[in-house]
């Protein structure tokens, strides 16, 4: 058995090592994202069920396996689980900027920037111009989410990895340093 006093303070399980913040985070903006995707997904589903949205079907399902992704990449992050945070960070970078891009469509239908709208044009009433405005501004929040995450996925990766690759050997036994210890 290896005493850990003979092994050298630097290839010991690392205390020192910790889990890097940036990751967490990210996970957990995930998570509420894919969270939030997957009820929105269930809700949308109840409103075609109650033929309340139809049409709406592929939307609800979307949402769904949306959510379910979203849900695993956040928590396979934060449980440490995730083998890179390279593949979540883009697909999330990716999925944000799909997201702030709806959102400049939806306000620009919303300010009746189109042209045919406004005053005496064929636009939209000005409670569903409030409307397109009011989902636009959601749809930027959950754009900026994925962006933020998607961002400090990258930043934290290398100390991420570092951490995986000292928590997934926790009973490795030292290095050869090439110096007889």
């Amino acid at each position: 058995m290896i005493d850990p006093d003979d092994i050298p303070a630097d290839d010991r399980f690392p205390a020192d090592v910790p889990f890097p913040a940036a990751v967490l985070v990210a996970g957990v903006l995930w998570l509420l994202f894919g969270g939030l995707t997957f009820l929105g997904g269930l809700l949308n589903m109840a409103l075609v069920a109650a033929g309340e949205n139809p049409g709406g079907a592929p939307g609800g399902c979307c949402g769904l396996l949306f959510g379910i992704a979203f849900v695993s990449a956040g928590w396979n992050s934060v449980k440490g689980t995730a083998k890179d945070t390279r593949g979540n960070a883009v697909g999330s970078l990716a999925v944000g900027a799909i997201y702030l891009g709806l959102t400049v469509v939806l306000a620009v239908v919303g300010l009746g920037a189109l042209p045919g709208n406004g005053p005496g044009g064929a636009g939209l009433p000005p409670e569903e111009e409030l409307v397109m405005l009011l989902t636009a501004l959601a749809v930027a929040m959950f754009g900026l989410i994925l962006l933020t995450a998607g961002v400090l996925a990258l930043v934290g990766r290398r100390q991420y990895l570092d951490w995986r690759e000292v928590a997934m050997a926790p009973h490795r036994a030292p290095r050869d340093r090439g110096d007889g210890r």
